[in-house]
């Protein structure tokens, strides 16, 4: 399927995880699902799902940047349950009103 890749800053990249439900390790960089500078996540999109991978630079110290790319956990996503959750975000916090505003403009 066509990839999609976002890359943003580490606000925008834990919204993602959030809405996903996504966690990942990128070692040597510590913690839980760290986001340095330069990281993106990856979506390839499949039917009914979608597989993410976390991609990260390592930097040695030289020009040469070493970019590295790990699964995601989960590493694929069910469209409908995301969409489901996001639904559920935006009630939460802006109201039915925002979804029913959006609903004949686009597909959330």
């Amino acid at each position: 399927g066509p990839n999609l890749m976002y890359a943003g800053h580490d606000g925008d990249l834990d919204a993602l995880a959030l809405a996903f439900q996504l966690s990942w390790e990128a070692p040597p960089w510590p913690g839980a699902s760290p986001t340095p500078p330069g990281s993106a996540l990856a979506f390839t999109v499949q039917p009914e799902e979608v597989k993410v991978e976390f991609l990260y630079p390592v930097f040695n110290g030289s020009a040469a940047i070493d970019l590295r790319s790990m699964a995601t956990s989960p590493a694929k996503v069910d469209l409908a349950a995301v969409e489901e959750r996001v639904k559920k975000l935006i009630r939460l916090y802006a109201g039915q009103s925002c979804i029913d505003a959006c609903h004949g403009a686009k597909s959330i």
